[in-house]
């Protein structure tokens, strides 16, 4: 079941024009304010560094920070960038925690205020360590990038001939994946996830997880998208991928299986996570998907004596070992749910955009 949320624009406010609103389940989305770029040209990248209130995007190679509580105009911080991302951090990672100690695994994920930048042939590494960022590594790679991932201590990079790996202390990157003479139909495409894995896209929609504390394929089947897609992004522990035609596919990272597919309206343009919530955006809309609670789904097919289902979610959403398989499954069921699917969409529509208010 997938409510949908609207936000209508012009082709020429969703080029030019960041929207900053704040989601809230309960009222829908809110618009707060709006940060315009400069130049005018199209927005391709965005990303939000909350504790600092930034928001982080790229037009036209420039790479823009932008004020979220839109008491400055921002500034331009390097120019004929490639793309970029921000540095993100696994809250299993952080000192004290214990890896199996997830109790809120779709939000286990915090943004550093850290950013690697892409340029010609070669990476740059910013840190905040006062008032501005500043850049503080550079590293030099045989071509130049075309997506970026960084998580804990590892930067991933795709570039037209390669996929290769980067430890954040250390200058020599290592190849993953070859692409030299092999057909791929969209830009090299990878996503960071949990426990030191990568799942990298590029050749016919093909999804292969690999390790990267191993430096080999993980045991993990890989992930055949049935159409040409578009982006991934993760929502713990489902990852989703969008096409512009308008398909939406989720996956299962423990179990690699399709756990629901449906449609939202076309062209999509971009995808992006908040940690517990995805951001999906078309030319005239905006959506937001966040996850039905997993204990919610098992009661209610369980209710239903549907216990095999029950278990194929469960292999969906936690590994072979993981204790709360059990702990989920043996909740008593106290309440009757009409939740069917993995993913709930949120829909509120801003008429205001339209007008420009």
């Amino acid at each position: 079941s997938l409510g949908k949320d609207t936000i209508p624009r012009t082709m020429n406010d969703a080029c030019s024009l960041l929207c900053v609103f704040l989601l809230q389940l309960a009222d829908g989305a809110k618009l707060t304010g709006k940060l315009r770029v400069n130049n005018g040209k199209k927005v391709t990248k965005v990303e939000l560094l909350e504790s600092l209130q930034v928001a982080v995007c790229i037009e036209d190679g420039n790479v823009h920070l932008l004020s979220l509580g839109l008491n400055s105009p921002g500034y331009i911080l390097c120019r004929n960038a490639s793309t970029f991302c921000v540095h993100e951090v696994g809250r299993d990672s952080t000192p004290g925690t214990q890896a199996g100690d997830r109790r809120n695994e779709r939000a286990a994920v915090d943004f550093l205020p850290e950013l690697c930048v892409a340029l010609k042939r070669k990476i740059v590494l910013y840190s905040k360590p006062g008032t501005d960022f500043q850049p503080y590594r550079e590293i030099a790679l045989g071509d130049t990038p075309l997506s970026l991932g960084w998580r804990d201590n590892w930067i991933c990079i795709g570039t037209a001939k390669e996929f290769l790996s980067l430890r954040d202390d250390r200058e020599q990157a290592t190849e993953i994946l070859a692409l030299d003479g092999q057909t791929t139909r969209s830009p090299p495409n990878l996503l960071l996830l949990p426990d030191g894995e990568v799942l990298i896209l590029g050749l016919e929609n093909l999804g292969i997880f690999f390790n990267l504390d191993s430096q080999t394929p993980s045991q993990r089947n890989t992930i055949k998208w049935p159409v040409d897609l578009l982006q991934v992004s993760v929502c713990l522990p489902y990852i989703v991928g969008i096409a512009a035609s308008g398909t939406v596919d989720v996956y299962s990272i423990h179990g690699q299986s399709l756990c629901q597919t449906f449609h939202l309206p076309a062209p999509l343009t971009s995808i992006a996570t908040t940690g517990n919530r995805l951001l999906v955006a078309s030319n005239a809309a905006v959506n937001c998907l966040f996850p039905v609670p997993v204990e919610q789904q098992i009661h209610k097919l369980l209710l239903e004596g549907r216990t095999g289902d029950a278990l194929d979610l469960l292999s969906a959403n936690f590994g072979a070992d993981d204790p709360r398989r059990v702990s989920d499954a043996s909740r008593p069921c106290t309440y009757l749910l009409l939740l069917f699917f993995p993913f709930h969409a949120l829909s509120v529509r801003l008429s205001s955009l339209r007008r420009g208010v």
